[in-house]
């Protein structure tokens, strides 16, 4: 059976899921902006959005919680090796992510990544995958001319 993190502080917890959980089964458009993103993870509030994560499961997977046994608990109050979700962008379910380089909508990969693709060098952020070629393009001139310049 699959682990999760579950985080708090004093007032709020937060279950630690993969975005592409959220899509696989089917709810990342019901996820309140109570919970937190940031990279590939979601944060759940505990009290709505982690119980649509545990119906989901149960009634897609037949698998039910054993949320006493399963969770490991990590206090976010005084230790700074803990991500704080509170510090992190909120969910949004209508938001659709942008390119830095096109200002395009960032299309969902085959595995629910819906991120984007790191722009850098030629823009601060993530791009789109039609965009992400040419960034790569870009990144080989600059080894390219790095090679040639020595």
């Amino acid at each position: 059976m699959k682990e999760y993190k579950f985080f708090h502080d004093s007032c709020q917890g937060w279950l630690e899921v993969e975005f592409s959980e959220l899509i696989e089964l089917g709810i990342h458009q019901k996820i309140t902006a109570s919970s937190y993103i940031s990279g590939s993870k979601v944060y759940l509030e505990e009290q709505y959005d982690a119980c649509t994560f545990f119906v989901a499961i149960e009634e897609q997977k037949g698998v039910a919680a054993e949320i006493d046994i399963e969770f490991k608990m990590h206090d976010v109050d005084g230790f700074k090796q803990v991500k704080n979700p509170r510090q992190m962008k909120s969910y949004d379910p209508n938001v659709e992510y942008q390119c830095c380089v096109c200002d395009g909508p960032i299309d969902v990969q085959a595995n629910g990544w819906a991120h984007g693709h790191n722009a850098q060098p030629l823009a601060d952020g993530q791009c789109c995958s039609s965009c992400n070629m040419i960034v790569i393009q870009q990144r080989l001139e600059d080894i390219r001319s790095a090679v040639n310049d020595r």
